[in-house]
């Protein structure tokens, strides 16, 4: 019998997993209450081509959106997204996404996802 089946060690990996899942069910649902009171911190990253606003988070701490940040700038990147310039705020955005298309500059926004 291998050391990863013996059943206490199974057991303790299995409750470490339950733990995690516990606390990120706990710090999504502080998330969401600084979210609703607009105490949330937000990335706000603005683009010229396309003409777009998009917001990530929300986040608890100015420090966790500073961390998620590269990852959002790279995503974009990666879509050939131009001219990017990124500000990190305490908001609560009504539109996660608006953009402009075409010469007209109609306003496209996309609905918040519950």
């Amino acid at each position: 019998m291998s050391l990863l089946q013996t059943p206490s060690i199974l057991y303790r990996m299995k409750e470490q997993q339950n733990i995690t899942g516990r606390i990120i069910a706990l710090l999504s649902n502080i998330a969401g209450l600084v979210n609703y009171l607009g105490l949330a911190w937000w990335a706000e990253i603005n683009t010229s081509c396309p003409t777009c606003t998009y917001y990530f988070g929300p986040f608890i701490s100015r420090q966790e959106v500073e961390v998620a940040l590269p990852g959002y700038i790279e995503d974009l990147e990666s879509e050939q997204a131009e001219n990017i310039v990124t500000n990190i705020q305490r908001c609560k955005p009504a539109q996660l996404t608006n953009c402009y298309f075409d010469d007209s500059q109609n306003l496209q926004t996309f609905e918040l996802q519950s």
